[in-house]
């Protein structure tokens, strides 16, 4: 909690970011001011007084300004969580409602003509009454003077002017020229349906479902909201051979959200924007000499032409085990000349040299476990290898560590040997049901050289690409090895690593000026469904400051007890030191422009992702607690979040987040729960149907259910925004 406030406090007093602040202010202030302004002009138009304009709350009469115009007070409330109008006998407050309704009542026609200059038999829909009727007819200008149609018109004018400014919005950001991420796969989860289906970076999506030349976005909904029991059709360009194939895929729904394991691609290009630097913090690039300048395009490794992300990746691949000379196109500052004038030099062609990427560990060897997923068409799949299956030798000898396994087996493949494998099935498979001698098979498979290394991600299996499997790796130790950061910590073989905590060095030199830059926080992990070991090993630890030490929660027997260890380089049996094929640039995003070429194209465009935004929120809400998990929800810290990293990302793309918000306010005050329109409208039905409204008591207290409804959902996603309450 006070680290998510001292960085909002940090990034708020920046002044860089106060242009983003107002943006977010502004456009989100606008969401509310729009709906609320239907609500007002409707009720106008139908001769409603409306006493008070408000965004924001002014609860106890907190506000931060007001000012009287005509009949209505005008203001901004000190909770910024929406807005209201309030009409003359109409009051969502159930506390309130009686007696709003009684002040609504005419209590004499003379009075009533005094106060209002209306006409004293005029009572909307209702017939006169005497008026020492306990129900005095309606004040003509109140809100239940109305009739039915007309309150319909009232309560729905906020939606209506909601889906109309999303349409105004997006048309406007399509005539600007919107970047979208196209749908090329830049990378897969190790295991996932994605990793499965073996997608190669550089693979591009050009069908998901019946959606044609999807954007990532659109990926990433169209799994989301998808059919996971059934799969998803996609049809995959390969990039390999220029050949259009079908799949399926299964979404994964284990860490939350339904997931297929893909990232977007990026250029072979520097990053230059504000706040980023060309390279990651400890990595070999941002070592490297010269340094890399935000901009620079990769056009070269040692001798190999670069044109692309896949390319790049590739030649990474290609080099993990040697420095390499990475020649990058230089954009030439522009210089005045001896005239005053600026003068345009041409770009210029600089050589980085990079050194490699050695991996690090603690000295601890643990065991292979069981397959979690097979690639399709792989080696292990042609030879009947299934999830589940563990293997216990390769050629007569143990596997050895999982983590060094992948190594040997590419020097394997690249003399083209075929291993022998033995396998231990799991319990229960068919090939054990006929005999009990069938719970060890041996296997021989011809391996592949894979073109890519796979990295895993923190919480990944182990991947072995030569065979097409990913591996899962316990953390119950089977060896230490000598001298080993982990054998100077009295780790012995049998303990089991539970979790741990970072411990930074104590300070770093020279003083940075980035963002990443900044000793981070004690981080505690735990492994599990959120990190694995090959993930923490291969990913994780080489992207960390070198000093950095590990404090581990280490299980003997049956107790548990603390311990720090220290990082050492990684080496194989052999002695060698092995390496990521990671060098740490930071690269630009891969977007294309997507801009109206007319306003016809621009409305056609607007209102095709209207309606897209509009049926998006409709099957997430359809979805949630069965599909999607009540912690992906999220509430105003969240959406601030969200809207101010759009407004980073330009005005245009700003403008489509207003969309989808705008969106999500409409389908969300539709919805009939009562204080919402839509809660309104079943009463007004109700009462259109049955000739009379629903009785006072129903009313207050169906209201009081739905204030506690949403009161108590303000509070659960306010924390999960602020975790008090964990989304995993």
């Amino acid at each position: 909690m006070h680290l998510i406030a001292a960085n909002w406090m940090t990034w708020l007093a920046t002044p860089a970011n106060w242009p983003v602040v107002l943006a977010v202010a502004g456009g989100l202030g606008f969401v509310v001011f729009v709906h609320e302004l239907g609500h007002f002009f409707v009720a106008k138009a139908c001769g409603v007084k409306c006493e008070k304009f408000y965004l924001g709350f002014d609860i106890y009469g907190l506000k931060l300004c007001k000012f009287q115009w005509g009949e209505t007070e005008y203001g901004i409330g000190i909770l910024p969580l929406g807005g209201y109008v309030k009409m003359l006998g109409q009051d969502d407050n159930p506390a309130r409602m009686a007696e709003e309704t009684r002040r609504s009542q005419m209590k004499s026609q003379s009075a009533a003509y005094a106060s209002d200059r209306a006409p004293p038999m005029t009572h909307g829909d209702l017939p006169s009454e005497p008026v020492s009727d306990l129900h005095a007819p309606y004040d003509p200008r109140s809100y239940m003077a109305q009739s039915v149609p007309k309150r319909m018109a009232i309560i729905s004018a906020g939606v209506i002017m909601n889906v109309i400014f999303a349409f105004i919005m997006a048309t406007v950001a399509y005539g600007l020229g919107v970047p979208e991420i196209p749908c090329i796969v830049g990378g897969t989860v190790v295991g996932s349906a994605a990793w499965q289906a073996n997608l190669q970076p550089g693979d591009k999506i050009t069908r998901i479902a019946g959606l044609e030349h999807p954007r990532f976005e659109e990926l990433k909904t169209s799994v989301t909201l998808g059919d996971v029991d059934k799969g998803i059709p996609f049809t995959i360009l390969r990039a390999a051979d220029d050949k259009l194939e079908n799949v399926r895929l299964f979404p994964d729904s284990s860490l939350g959200l339904p997931m297929i394991g893909i990232s977007s691609a990026a250029e072979p290009q520097i990053v230059d924007r504000p706040g980023f630097h060309p390279s990651a913090i400890f990595s070999p690039a941002r070592s490297a000499t010269p340094a890399f300048e935000p901009g620079d395009k990769i056009v070269q490794i040692n001798d190999t032409p670069i044109h692309s992300y896949r390319d790049l990746d590739l030649a990474l691949a290609k080099y993990v085990d040697e420095p390499i000379e990475v020649t990058v196109q230089r954009a030439a500052k522009d210089q005045g000349d001896s005239k005053g004038g600026d003068e345009k030099q041409p770009d210029e062609k600089i050589v980085v040299r990079v050194e490699t990427t050695p991996l690090r560990d603690f000295g601890l060897v643990m065991p292979l476990g069981p397959i979690t997923a097979v690639q399709n068409n792989s080696p292990a799949e042609q030879a009947g290898l299934r999830v589940g299956d563990r293997m216990i030798s390769i050629d007569g000898q143990p596997v050895g560590n999982p983590l060094t396994l992948e190594y040997r087996l590419r020097q394997m493949a690249a003399a083209g040997k075929t291993v022998s494998l033995e396998i231990e099935s799991k319990a229960g498979d068919e090939a054990q049901k006929s005999t009990a001698e069938a719970k060890t098979r041996t296997v021989k498979i011809a391996l592949r050289v894979p073109e890519f290394t796979d990295v895993p991600q923190e919480m990944s299996p182990l991947p072995l690409a030569t065979l097409g499997v990913a591996c899962e790796v316990p953390t119950t130790i089977v060896a230490v090895q000598p001298n080993s950061p982990a054998a100077l910590a009295d780790i012995q073989p049998g303990d089991e690593i539970v979790s741990g905590k970072l411990i930074s060095p104590p300070k770093r030199n020279p003083p940075y000026t980035y963002e990443d830059e900044e000793p981070p926080p004690e981080r505690s992990f735990d492994f599990g469904k959120r990190l694995s070991w090959p993930g923490f090993v291969l990913d994780f630890l080489p992207t960390i400051d070198p000093d950095t030490k590990v404090q581990f929660a280490v299980k003997r027997g049956d107790k548990t007890q603390s311990v720090e260890a220290g990082l050492a380089e990684f080496k194989d049996e052999t002695g060698k030191v092995m390496h990521s094929p990671l060098r740490g640039f930071n690269l630009t995003p891969m977007t294309v422009m997507h801009q109206a070429g007319s306003l016809g194209e621009a409305i056609r465009a607007g209102g095709a992702q209207t309606v897209d935004s509009l049926l998006m929120v409709f099957h997430f809400l359809q979805k949630i607690g069965t599909q999607i998990p009540v912690t992906m929800l999220s509430g105003p810290v969240g959406i601030i979040q969200q809207a101010g990293y759009e407004a980073q990302q330009g005005f245009a793309k700003f403008l489509l987040f207003l969309t989808l918000l705008s969106a999500n306010l409409a389908v969300v005050n539709f919805l009939p729960i009562p204080v919402l329109d839509g809660g309104h409208m079943v009463f007004l039905l109700y009462e259109g149907l049955r000739g009379k409204p629903a009785s006072e008591r129903v009313v207050i207290g169906f209201t009081y259910a739905g204030m506690i409804f949403l009161l108590s959902l303000m509070l659960f996603v306010l924390a999960l925004d602020t975790g008090l309450i964990s989304r995993l």
